[in-house]
């Protein structure tokens, strides 16, 4: 977790308590006693800014990304060796399933998302038009941002749109 092998580890606060934050908030791991002296040090001496989150905030802050390359990478090795695709070696083996049963169809729009991201990029560069690589981009991700969310968080989302647009007339 957290690129288990490096010194220090720098990553985005993705807390509800700093997403507000216009600056951005980063998580720091350190794993060496001489980086984490630099790091009190300037503490103490007021050059820099941090608070204490402890390993159980740092995890949650981390929470989709430990996911995606923890849980669910068993199930993207299991999908690219049935498309006979090449894999690296992992810790991890193949496995044909992930639970809850909704993230194996986020698995699958990642893996459709990263595809396409490339192709639409290149087609968009070629033709000078931004506007190419979002509009091939749009469905997949629409699709992929709604996935783990209820059907009434939807339809409240969805309500809560229309209202908007409603209010603006």
């Amino acid at each position: 977790m957290f690129a288990e092998t490096a010194d220090v580890v720098l990553g985005d606060a993705w807390l509800p308590e700093y997403v507000q934050d216009s600056y951005g908030t980063n998580v720091v791991v350190t794993r060496n006693q001489d980086i984490r002296q630099l790091i009190v040090n300037a503490r103490t001496e007021g050059r820099l800014d941090m608070d204490d989150l402890g390993v159980e905030k740092a995890v949650e802050s981390q929470d989709a990304g430990l996911r995606h390359r923890k849980v669910a990478i068993g199930y993207r090795i299991y999908r690219e060796q049935i498309a006979k695709a090449w894999v690296p070696a992992k810790r991890t083996g193949p496995a044909k399933t992930l639970s809850p049963r909704h993230e194996m169809k986020r698995q699958r729009l990642r893996t459709e998302l990263r595809a396409l991201s490339h192709e639409s990029f290149l087609n968009a560069k070629t033709r000078g038009e931004l506007s190419v690589y979002l509009s091939a981009m749009k469905p997949v991700y629409s699709g992929y941002s709604r996935q783990g969310r209820s059907f009434v968080r939807r339809a409240l989302s969805f309500v809560k749109r229309k209202l908007k647009a409603v209010m603006k007339f």
